[in-house]
């Protein structure tokens, strides 16, 4: 259900929002049978259906509801309501210690106050073995009355003795289960331990050190450690020491030796328990602060002041070279830190559609799409937790999206509805850069001189064109020799903002070539590359190569590579991997996300059996008398076609070409298939023997029933291509949207196909020839329409993947009911495809099964590569 100001959750009154984070928003409530106000802490519907986000909230509730103390905030209850579930909790007052430090240093008296108070609240929990992980000013309320509650202990972890001796206690604050070994990063970078920025165990002196951090920052009025973005945070965490002189002068001796043991990096020789700190500041707390005055200079004779100039002379000297050394000693190395992040459950990165992570430019940011349930583009801090949406649903019309960043690093550029646009990184409202030609995928880089460089794929291959990112039209980036566009794509700017890497095919290969700005000059890098090149300082290029995400040494100055290419991770799962010039990589190993099950089922959504063929399957095409299946299936080989014969139960591999074999469509009498490979139509055999035969440019979308012509998208248009006589393909529909996915009725006088036009995919039928007129069919979007054998019913998917349907009454003009669902499929439809037997009573459906993989985030890199 959803949730705000006004609505009613239980026996709660909800009157206004008050906060969000990673567990998700927090409301103020009226318990209306207690007649008293409630914090509300929400976990979002779309996030019910995450396992591990669940058992994250429902360990928050456990270690909350095992506290009692006056400065911790109490749980009163968890509250279930559908599919929502809610920890009831304290409602606090107050201002936050964050919002009280931003107004500067907090006075000795009053900060050793609050020190004392916190120091209460985790003495409390570690006494239950539990430890907090994220404290922070923003987890720390000051009441009115002065009373301090520490707040959100959803990052703690019961510790145990067996636990705390092994490498399986480091819990990720965003999942759980497979975030239980060492090497995650959990808490806030610069309030984190040197053992917590290390990716290693914590236990309790963890919060140790955060407290220490506080406590400093609320004498000093400043951070301890902070830079602009997280590796420099974390190395300043690991390497500096603190400021002391940022201390006021009137901090007791007794808080300043307090401090140190606090803020000690070797764990083992840091303060032992949280109990000595709050016994250091009751004593500190009877000291009289000093107020002695100063001692004025006494006069000095000739010869002292003689004295004094040289000491003084002495002294500049001393300081000159101790600044001139500061710049010419070697700098200690920053460290290399690794961790995973797991995205929330209504923001997964998961499968075919949701493949693309971008880090920005300065490495502290992550951006990543949705999925198909859940589309958009997301945007979390690497140094926290918060997953904010900056693009919805609405703004790309059912299309996956793919972005990059400004140089800046204060937008986002994203490709919606055939149009580039930018939207704040923070969220707002997007500005529109330029229209573009119809593609199935667009890429795109944003230099420094403020050019932008957009890939658009075609047919004939993929087109690079440049516009300026303050708005204008897309020119085509000219070859060599000044000769037309080439076939070229996937360019990412170097560092100067005027060269650029981008890839080009050559006959059955790749390469990776340095181009310019405003010139036709190309130096060829690297081959085999099949992913962007991204540069990474101080001199680097990665990308992916046969699967693996691989590194090179590269010289920016030169624009030359060196050495030869090494492995960085093994089988990255589609693009999803992202890279900032400063260092930071974010990608998701492992190989395929997704396990498909070809499922049958009725049309009231009651599971019928299983074909035995599984793995990563997409695309079915059903015979018409329903005798076998085609489909296209992802292994460690490649993509590659399989038939079905679900009467015999016998699969049969059809293709075993190294570049992919997708989207078959069979002929009406099931003797041949149609595909698509490297964006070329090739028909073959279904039964797999014999030649393949090229008929065209396209991506395969349907066969005709009388066998005359296949359908294919080309350059975001439908066509219909004729197998016999002039073979001229004929446009089908040109709505100036991305239209795909078009299908024959039986009797073939109408098509159904998808199309964006409107803002959105839905699914509309015109007439085959094609005429002027048009009907829509889907209501609040919807796609891969599939018709029952006689005409008389249309079946599609909805945008919330579920199955609906269309009764249609034949005549000379199209008449359809309004759509009425018929089931939901459990996990995730493959695209929203599926087959529909003859007589519309049985769904073939490949469903997903899909892996909750982290992303995972190395800051400093190059660190890590052996000189």
């Amino acid at each position: 259900m959803a949730i705000g100001p006004g609505s009613r959750f239980g026996a709660y009154e909800v009157s206004a929002a008050i906060g969000e984070g990673g567990m998700g928003k927090v409301f103020r409530a009226r318990d209306t049978g207690l007649h008293r106000d409630v914090a509300l802490k929400v976990l979002p519907e779309s996030f019910a259906v995450d396992g591990e986000r669940l058992a994250r909230f429902d360990r928050e509730a456990q270690v909350l509801a095992s506290l009692n103390h006056p400065n911790i905030a109490h749980l009163y209850g968890i509250e279930d309501e559908g599919a929502t579930r809610a920890l009831v909790m304290e409602l606090v007052g107050g201002t936050t210690l964050a919002e009280r430090v931003e107004a500067g240093p907090i006075p000795v008296a009053e900060a050793l106050a609050i020190a004392r108070q916190i120091a209460e609240a985790l003495e409390a929990a570690h006494d239950q073995g539990i430890v907090h992980r994220d404290l922070k000013p923003a987890n720390v309320k000051v009441r009115g009355d002065g009373v301090v509650k520490v707040l959100d202990f959803g990052l703690a972890k019961a510790l145990d003795p067996v636990a705390a001796s092994s490498a399986s206690v480091a819990n990720s604050p965003t999942f759980t289960g497979i975030g239980t070994q060492a090497g995650m990063i959990l808490g806030t970078a610069a309030y984190m331990s040197p053992e917590q920025a290390k990716g290693q165990v914590v236990d309790k002196r963890a919060d140790i050190w955060a407290f220490g951090v506080v406590l400093y920052e609320m004498l000093a009025g400043r951070l301890m450690f902070s830079r602009d973005n997280v590796t420099e945070t974390l190395a300043q965490v690991i390497l500096k020491e603190p400021e002391w002189k940022a201390l006021p002068p009137d901090v007791p001796p007794r808080v300043r030796d307090l401090l140190g043991r606090c803020l000690v990096r070797d764990p083992r020789r840091r303060l032992r328990d949280i109990g000595e700190a709050r016994i250091a500041i009751d004593e500190a707390l009877k000291e009289p602060v000093s107020t002695a005055p100063v001692v004025p200079v006494p006069t000095r004779s000739r010869r002292r002041e003689i004295a004094l100039g040289a000491l003084a002379l002495f002294f500049m000297l001393t300081t000159a070279g101790a600044w001139l050394w500061t710049r010419l000693r070697p700098v200690p190395a920053l460290p290399t830190v690794r961790f995973e992040v797991s995205p929330l459950a209504g923001a997964k990165v998961e499968g075919r559609f949701n493949r693309w992570i971008e880090v920005s430019p300065d490495g502290g940011l992550l951006a990543f799409s949705g999925t198909p349930a859940s589309p958009g583009i997301f945007v979390r801090p690497l140094d926290g937790t918060a997953v904010r949406q900056v693009v919805t649903p609405d703004l790309l019309g059912g299309e996956a999206p793919t972005f990059f960043w400004s140089p800046d690093g204060q937008s986002i550029a994203f490709f919606a509805n055939r149009k580039l646009q930018a939207i704040p990184a923070g969220g707002g409202t997007p500005r529109m850069i330029c229209a573009l030609p119809a593609s199935h995928l667009y890429m795109g880089t944003w230099s420094t001189q403020g050019v932008i460089l957009v890939m658009v794929g075609q047919a004939k291959g993929p087109t690079l064109f440049r516009v300026p990112a303050a708005g204008g039209e897309p020119v085509p980036v000219n070859g060599p020799e000044g000769s037309a566009a080439e076939s070229i794509g996937m360019p990412v700017f170097l560092p100067d903002g005027r060269h650029y890497v981008a890839v080009r095919r050559l006959d059955d290969r790749t390469e990776a070539f340095v181009g310019v700005l405003d010139s036709a000059e190309r130096r060829t890098l690297l081959s085999g590359a099949e992913s962007p090149v991204r540069y990474v300082a101080p001199g680097y290029l990665v990308f992916l190569r046969d699967g693996d995400l691989v590194g090179q040494r590269f010289d920016p100055g030169r624009r030359e590579v060196s050495g030869d290419a090494f492995t960085i991770a093994p089988e990255i799962v589609d693009l999803a991997f992202g890279a900032s010039a400063t260092g930071t990589l974010a990608y998701r190993a492992g190989g395929p996300l997704q396990h498909s099950t070809l499922t049958w089922f009725d049309r009231g959504g009651r599971q019928l059996r299983t074909e035995a063929l599984s793995g990563s399957i997409q695309a079915p095409s059903l015979s018409r008398d329903g005798q076998h299946v085609v489909v296209e299936r992802t292994d460690a080989s490649g993509t590659d076609l399989w038939r079905i014969d679900p009467a015999r139960g016998t699969n049969t591999r059809l293709t075993d070409d190294p570049a992919p074999d997708v989207r078959p469509v069979l002929s009406p009498d099931g003797t041949q298939v149609a595909f698509t490979r490297n964006q070329k139509i090739v028909r073959k055999f279904a039964s797999g023997l014999g030649a393949e035969d090229i008929l065209g440019d396209g991506e395969t979308t349907d066969w005709s029933p009388d066998g005359k012509h296949v359908t294919f998208i080309r350059g975001g248009a439908l066509w219909a291509l004729p197998l016999s006589g002039d073979k001229t393909p004929v446009q089908l529909v040109d709505t100036k949207g991305n239209d795909r996915r078009g299908r024959f009725s039986p009797d073939g006088t109408w098509i159904a196909y998808e199309s964006n036009f409107s803002g959105r995919f839905e699914v509309y039928v015109q007439r085959f020839p094609p005429t002027s007129e048009l009907w829509p069919v889907s209501v609040e979007g919807g796609g891969s329409a599939y018709w029952r054998s006689d005409g008389k019913e249309l079946f599609f998917s909805a945008a919330d993947q579920s199955v609906m349907s269309v009764t249609i009454t034949p005549g000379q003009t199209f008449q359809a009911t309004a759509p009425r669902k018929l089931f939901d499929i459990p996990g995730v439809i493959t695209n929203g495809r599926f087959v529909v037997t003859a007589d519309g009573e049985q769904f073939l459906v490949p469903v997903q099964q899909v892996s909750n993989r982290p992303i995972t985030v190395v800051v400093n890199w190059p660190a890590s590569v052996a000189k």
